[in-house]
């Protein structure tokens, strides 16, 4: 993952809305990426990984649109060997085309990839909950809830028994609050990453999370 704090996220942002524009050198590669493997990236990250030996001792991450395109790059459970051999080829003769300094940092390259839309997700949706985490406790408290907490791009709503959790399903307050969620959700969402069905809330109870995960949300989210 990348940090949202990296400042390769919001160059990746800019380049998504058109404050910034890829190096020459990176707009062909992801260019002939897209003509080769019809996949689209969004950005580039090339640097030394001081803890590797040769012969791969600089990595190159690409910024991908969607878990599609990351997915389309593995073979079986690890990457595929020949699209990051391909890949690293095509860097080094651009990089040559190019003129970059120090040339050789480009031989071997090792070829990794993100799914960047991930990451715009995960931002959004910590965005939104910051916003309205205590405003839908304190206005659901009537209604059982208990606690509300994200992890990655999906929200959990805990309410305190599972008495609680069927009958506020019943009563349409679940919906409700996913409703009210989403639209600040949408609000934020620049890029249309979410949409209302693909934006994952679970209700749950601390009843559960009590009996079955001994109280601890570590275990309850591993």
């Amino acid at each position: 993952m990348i940090s949202v704090d990296n400042p390769n996220y919001q160059e990746t942002l800019d380049l998504l809305t058109g404050r910034k524009h890829l190096s020459p050198m990176y707009a062909e590669l992801k260019n002939w990426l897209m003509s080769e493997f019809r996949i689209t990236a969004y950005n580039f990250e090339f640097r030394e990984m001081t803890w590797a030996q040769a012969p791969a001792r600089y990595r190159l991450m690409l910024l991908l649109s969607s878990k599609s395109d990351y997915d389309s790059m593995f073979d079986g459970g690890n990457y595929s060997a020949d699209k990051q051999t391909a890949i690293a080829g095509k860097v080094y003769v651009l990089a040559e085309k190019y003129r970059e300094p120090n040339l050789e940092r480009y031989e071997n390259v090792f070829v990794a990839y993100c799914d960047f839309s991930k990451e715009i997700r995960v931002d959004y949706n910590n965005r939104a909950y910051n916003q309205l985490k205590d405003k839908l406790k304190e206005k659901y408290r009537r209604d059982s809830v208990w606690d509300i907490f994200t992890l990655f791009s999906s929200l959990t709503v805990f309410y305190q028994t599972d008495a609680d959790v069927r009958l506020n399903q019943d009563k349409g307050v679940s919906k409700q609050i996913k409703d009210e969620y989403y639209d600040t959700l949408h609000r934020l969402d620049e890029f249309h990453v979410f949409t209302y069905e693909n934006f994952d809330v679970t209700f749950d109870s601390k009843e559960n999370l009590d009996q079955h995960y001994e109280g601890n949300l570590y275990y309850y989210f591993k």
